[in-house]
Formats: structure tokens, sequence, C-alpha cells
């Protein structure tokens, strides 16, 4: 079971290895590619109320991490996305990718806001995930050097559940109308 927490900072483990194994890895995908080109992701970034970075651990071992970065009022971009090779095919990337988007529905607050993300030619496991999470492609927004497609989604405020107490029915419309109406003429 996988057990995610936010981490109070990217300097220290887990993140650090986490972010350190990425860098490795997209790397190796694309040369010339640090951590210091491109749009930034910085450790203050990360940090509350900026933003926040996610890790997955699964056995006390990191075995996944990304940030969620905010860009602007309801606008957010979700950043270093990584699962280490040993938890791949288990749906971590998706379970990662559903958790930030939690992370930027906190962060928000209430209404609609809009995430965006990128990734490079390379990765294309990303893109089909991105895509089956209603992500759509858009136009470079944030000129990273390294990527080759962005992608967007709005995201609505989930609709209020209802609270069902076991053995108590709940009200129809019509009762609830009544008791409404009841209200207001006793003020």
């Amino acid at each position: 079971m996988v057990i995610w927490s936010r981490s109070s900072t990217t300097e220290e483990e887990p993140a650090k290895g986490l972010l350190e194994a990425f860098g490795v890895e997209v790397g190796a995908m694309y040369p010339g590619f640090s951590m210091d080109v491109g749009p930034s992701a910085s450790v203050e970034d990360f940090i509350e109320p900026k933003g926040v970075y996610l890790v997955g651990e699964e056995d006390g071992m990191p075995i996944a991490g990304g940030g969620v970065k905010k860009l602007g009022e309801g606008l957010f971009e979700f950043k270093r996305m990584f699962v280490v090779e040993a938890g791949r095919g288990k749906g971590l990337g998706r379970a990662l990718l559903l958790r930030l988007e939690e992370e930027a529905r906190r962060l928000a607050g209430l209404g609609p806001f809009t995430v965006r993300m990128d990734t490079g030619a390379k990765q294309n496991a990303a893109t089909k995930l991105y895509l089956s999470e209603g992500y759509r492609e858009i136009e470079d927004y944030n000129g990273n050097p390294f990527a080759s497609v962005w992608f967007e989604k709005v995201i609505r405020p989930k609709p209020k559940e209802r609270i069902i107490m076991p053995g108590v029915k709940p009200l129809s419309a019509a009762e609830i109308k009544a008791l409404s109406e009841a209200d207001t003429e006793g003020r």
C-alpha cells in the first residue's frame, strides 16, 4: 500500500532523492537536460501557499513524487512527476496525478481551477495517461526547451455529497420544500 504525504522541503529526503532520480532519468532521455534549464521548479515553488511536493512511499521506501506549483489565481502546474522503475506498471502514475489534482483543489479553494503540465516526446506513457484523465493538448505556455507536448485541464468543484445516516430516511424534494416554506413563514 502506498502512503502519500506532503514534503516540507524538496531539499531533504525522500523528496530530494526522488527529484535527483527524475533528473538522471530525464537527462538520459534528453541530452543537455538540467533541472536548472527551462521553467522553474524551485524549492520555494513547492512550499505552501505557492505549492506542494507529494511523496508516495511503499514499505517505507520512496516510490513516487510530484509537485504542484501555483502559477496564478486558479492556475497551477504539475512539475517533476516521477515513479521509480520498481513502481511502474502498478497504476502509481495515475494515483500520483489524481493526488496532485486533489492538492491543487485544496490550494485553489472554492471554484474551478486550471492545471497545466508538459512532457517530452520520449515520454509516451505520460502523454497517454494525461489524455486518458481528460487533459487536452494546448500550445506551449512555458517555453520549456525539453517539452514537446503541453496539456491543460479545467477542474470543476466536486458536487456536494449527500450524507445519509444509517436508519434515517432521506427527505424528499417535497418535504424539503415544505420545511423551507415553513421556516420562511416563521420569520
